[in-house]
């Protein structure tokens, strides 16, 4: 397994370099903003370490087989993408220029072709993903990280409409990222973004993984957009209570670097610490697998985490 060197970062909601762990081990450290609330790993990879990781490990140790032939199969339900349709339907066009960042599969964008868009665009690290959406859905991909695709991106063939679906909380700088994305949208373009809710599952330590790098709440993402030039315009209703979904657009406003909110910090807290069985049988299962990474490896505990995990899956079938 190849290792990665993991930096520290100043908040990319804030900008405050103030940080209290709250959970985690040698893999990874969950951290929380003594300045903002906002909840993320650090340190963590870089972006290129990150897109290398993607490319070589995350679809195999994250994505299981058992889930990518689902995607393919005739009985699939595309219960994400009918949702999206539906959510954004009143505010795009045939004619919208769309692109997904972090397409994965393309599942979202085989939707929307179904419902007649043509001018659609894929964007992901994993060149498997980018192979099969070609040659299934026939849907234009590109195999790169979104700074290098700004990059070489005509600024005469800007976005209508930006997707991220369960992507913003990957991003190893959000702010720098989505910043990104409003120089490759029209100044009237959207972005519609789904990311889990902090505060919406049971336990509150099931979201906790290696892959994402931050953990969001309705005041702190409003505050990332905010400063990173975009707007909440609202809210969507999410089916399963433990994401967030929101449509955002750009905004001429000045940006607001300085967000103090202590009280989303000790909100964050006390949400962790509101039930101390779960607190307590979650670092039992992350003393376990810190003894898995010491004596075996990282490697060999992602291989083990999938083994259960495609177990999972295949009895649920």
């Amino acid at each position: 397994m190849i290792k990665y060197k993991k930096n520290h970062y100043n908040c990319s909601v804030c900008g405050g370099n103030s940080f209290s762990k709250i959970y985690g081990v040698s893999v990874f450290n969950i951290c929380a903003c003594r300045i903002c609330g906002v909840v993320c790993l650090n340190p963590r990879m870089s972006e290129e370490d990150y897109m290398d990781y993607y490319r070589s490990q995350y679809y195999r140790n994250y994505i299981s087989k058992t889930e990518v032939k689902k995607l393919y199969s005739k009985n699939f339900k595309n219960i994400r993408g009918i949702k999206i349709f539906n959510d954004l339907k009143n505010y795009i066009t045939i004619k919208s220029r769309i692109i997904e960042i972090g397409c994965g599969n393309g599942e979202n964008l085989a939707m929307l072709k179904s419902k007649g868009f043509n001018n659609l665009i894929g964007l992901d690290p994993s060149l498997e993903c980018s192979r099969e959406l070609q040659k299934i859905y026939g849907i234009k991909f590109f195999n790169q990280s979104l700074s290098k695709f700004a990059i070489e991106f005509n600024d005469k063939e800007k976005f209508d409409c930006v997707i991220l679906s369960h992507v913003l909380e990957h991003f190893v700088e959000p702010d720098k990222s989505l910043r990104t994305i409003a120089n490759i949208i029209k100044p009237e373009g959207i972005i519609y973004i789904l990311v889990p809710h902090l505060y919406g599952f049971k336990n509150p330590f099931s979201q906790f993984c290696i892959p994402h790098t931050f953990y969001f709440s309705n005041v702190t993402i409003e505050a990332l957009l905010k400063n990173s030039g975009l707007a909440v315009e609202r809210y969507f209703e999410s089916p399963s209570k433990d994401e967030i979904i929101i449509f955002a657009k750009k905004t001429n406003k000045p940006l607001v670097f300085a967000i103090n909110n202590s009280r989303e910090y000790e909100r964050v807290l006390v949400y962790l610490n509101r039930n101390k069985m779960i607190y307590i049988k979650a670092m039992i299962r992350r003393g376990i697998e810190e003894f898995i990474i010491k004596v075996f490896g990282e490697d060999i505990y992602l291989y083990i985490r999938n083994f259960f995990k495609n177990i999972k899956l295949v009895c649920k079938i």
